[in-house]
């Protein structure tokens, strides 16, 4: 049964990641698209938020939202560069008692977790070797509000007649 709940964690973690994409795609197609002729991509979003006067990893919760994509890739994918990453800002996420007090040295740690995350990582999606808690899919969550209404107050601020944005 410990599986099954990891792997729904694991799976919230990964879907909630998409939605957010699917959100910020969903305000390019809104709001871009058309007079720039482009598809979709985070790169045309960001450069377009740059030239409306906002930068969107200064917006709140800019790293809580990487550490997101990153922990969707390493459920995705396994072990990898986005896994490699990971680990390198939350080592704890590859240790399946983080509460636990085995490892004080947090470079240790990190070096475990960097070696599991480039070698050993089989079965994310399967609820093995990463382990997002509720509280993780809380602060995600909150990132991710915390995204779009920083989103909308700098826009507030910083429209300006020629934006991409109306």
């Amino acid at each position: 049964m410990f599986a099954i709940r990891q792997s729904v964690l694991n799976l919230l973690a990964a879907g909630l990641h998409h939605l957010f994409e699917q959100q910020q795609k969903g305000l390019w197609y809104q709001t871009c698209s058309a007079r720039l002729g482009r598809e979709y991509d985070w790169n045309a979003l960001q450069s377009v938020l740059f030239a409306s006067g906002v930068d969107p990893t200064a917006l709140p919760s800019a790293a809580k939202l990487n550490e997101l994509r990153l922990a969707a890739n390493t459920i995705k994918h396994g072990s990898g560069p986005s896994a490699e990453k990971l680990a390198a800002v939350r080592p704890d996420l590859f240790d399946l008692d983080p509460g636990a007090t085995r490892v004080t040295d947090l470079d240790k740690q990190k070096q475990v977790a960097t070696m599991w995350a480039s070698e050993l990582l089989f079965a994310p999606l399967g609820g093995g070797d990463l382990y997002v808690s509720e509280k993780d899919l809380e602060d995600w969550c909150e990132a991710v509000l915390r995204f779009w209404r920083g989103l909308a107050a700098s826009f507030r601020v910083q429209h300006s007649s020629d934006s991409e944005f109306p």
